[in-house]
């Protein structure tokens, strides 16, 4: 089994088909969310007439808003490396075996988010088109 590079040296954008859509759609919820949060936080400020700067607060609330998208990028693009990776290797498998080339079986790694089952059946198939 071939050793898998260190994380800062693989790419984790395998599959942009899949996983683009599932950080837009997290990164516009979030987004809703917290724009939400931080106009109750400044109106409910100055609805009790709580002195507050607005510039203060809205260079605190951008300032965090950008910390909490760049770990949720981060952390997005990991985990759906867990998603897309294992779909993204068996599809390249599936191009070796329609080219007629003769791949090793297929693995998965031991935290990836597919279903073990799946592959283990897709190996066996792959095995009774050999024969």
């Amino acid at each position: 089994m071939n050793k898998r590079p260190y994380l800062h040296k693989r790419s984790l954008l395998v599959d942009r088909n899949v996983q683009i859509p599932i950080l837009v759609y997290s990164i516009a919820v979030s987004t809703l969310g917290v724009t939400l949060a931080a106009a109750f936080a400044v109106y409910g400020a100055h609805l009790i007439n709580f002195r507050v700067d607005f510039t203060s607060s809205l260079i605190f609330v951008v300032g965090c808003a950008f910390f909490c998208y760049s770990i949720m990028m981060i952390a997005g693009l990991y985990l759906t490396n867990k998603i897309a990776g294992p779909i993204y290797r068996m599809h390249m498998h599936m191009k070796d075996v329609c080219d007629g080339k003769d791949p090793e079986p297929l693995t998965t790694r031991d935290d990836d988010f597919v279903n073990k089952d799946l592959i283990n059946q897709y190996n066996l198939l792959v095995k009774k088109l050999k024969n």
